[in-house]
């Protein structure tokens, strides 16, 4: 329900005529509204802008850290997708040969009848092995390489088998095969990152230091590999790396993410000059030995810190606030997407009870 002003009053006294009428929500009304703030009621861009509303919010409430400057966490995932999607632009020529196989086979009810049967005497299961890929997403070009290399013998055999085959140039060959095998290896690493920091419950910023260091590392390590293609790539990769997260393009990271690596006392670095008594607790905390637990991979720095909130009460509540930052936007995204679509211009009325059964189902 709003109220819909039908006439001002002309000589300004504050009177109106209004009705009161009923609407339902919609993205398109959102849009159409937002757009009024704007153009219309000349607000400023900034006005919608959400970290800028949040600083205002929260500012005049003592509730943030250094002013809100570290505010905005920039998603980690959207950032590697960004630079493994651009590296695969110009996608090689095995890689479309084997997308133009999978197709071959999924376009016909009874080719992918006999697929499955040839598969069947080699003693290969066809399951999650004959996915077709988005051009655009990285992630499900890696999805169908997966399962069309566990599957490379029933393809040899469909095109011996098989007279109306795809043309001579378009079948995959045995080189193919094998370039699809080192992307494969190559993919597989970000495919692991991506999920680590897309997770709902464990993607904070405990893990982005050594994820995006095995990353570097990786992509050094490809650089220089015989594959021309695959070092050219990995080139084009470095170039996006460190255009979001070099050691030249500080100013666009959030460095309170690195203090979770301080934080963590399997990591952190001693240090000797902090002689300050201000400082002393810090001082505390860097000169005691390093927990040695490489081999538990495993530790739950939340707990750690609270065993040891007695020790170090001012950094142990610092250590709540950074551990606590989602380093990710997936998990909310994916929750706005199924609300998205449960809720639409045929369901707008559902009760809130309702809505929430459907979702979370």
């Amino acid at each position: 329900m709003y109220v819909n002003p039908l006439k001002d009053n002309v000589e300004g006294e504050g009177d109106f005529e209004s009705s009161l009428m009923a609407a339902s929500f919609t993205q398109e009304n959102c849009r159409k509204m937002l757009a009024r703030m704007v153009i219309l009621d000349e607000l400023p861009f900034k006005f919608v802008e959400t970290i800028a509303y949040l600083v205002k919010k929260f500012k005049g409430r003592n509730g943030l850290v250094l002013d809100g400057e570290f505010i905005h966490i920039r998603c980690c995932a959207h950032y590697l997708n960004l630079i493994v999607s651009d590296a695969l632009k110009d996608l090689h020529v095995s890689i479309i040969r084997i997308r133009n196989a999978v197709k071959y086979v999924r376009s016909c009810p009874a080719r992918l009848q006999i697929f499955k049967d040839f598969a069947k005497e080699d003693k290969m299961s066809t399951k999650n092995c004959l996915t077709m890929d988005v051009p655009r997403r990285w992630n499900y070009t890696f999805t169908m390489l997966d399962g069309a290399i566990k599957c490379q013998k029933t393809f040899e055999r469909l095109e011996e088998h098989d007279p109306s085959y795809l043309p001579k140039d378009d079948i995959p060959t045995t080189e193919d095969w094998d370039n699809a095998k080192v992307f494969l290896k190559f993919l597989k690493t970000f495919s692991e990152v991506t999920m680590k920091f897309s997770a709902s419950m464990s993607g904070t910023s405990n893990i982005i230091f050594h994820e995006l260091c095995l990353k570097q590392e990786i992509i050094c390590e490809y650089s220089s590999y015989e594959n021309a293609l695959l070092s050219q790539m990995t080139l084009s990769m470095q170039t996006k790396f460190n255009k979001y997260w070099g050691i030249t393009t500080s100013e666009k990271t959030n460095l309170l993410l690195y203090l979770s690596v301080v934080l963590d006392p399997r990591f952190k670095q001693s240090n000797k000059t902090c002689l300050d008594d201000a400082k002393t607790e810090v001082t505390r905390y860097l000169d005691e030995a390093r927990i040695d637990c490489m081999g538990d991979e495993y530790l739950d720095l939340l707990t750690w810190w609270k065993v040891n909130f007695s020790r170090f009460k001012i950094i142990s509540q610092v250590a709540r606030d950074i551990y606590s930052i989602s380093i990710s936007t997936m998990p909310s995204e994916s929750a706005f997407s199924t609300g998205g679509r449960v809720l639409d211009s045929f369901r707008s009325s559902l009760t809130p009870e309702t809505a929430e059964a459907l979702i979370c189902a």
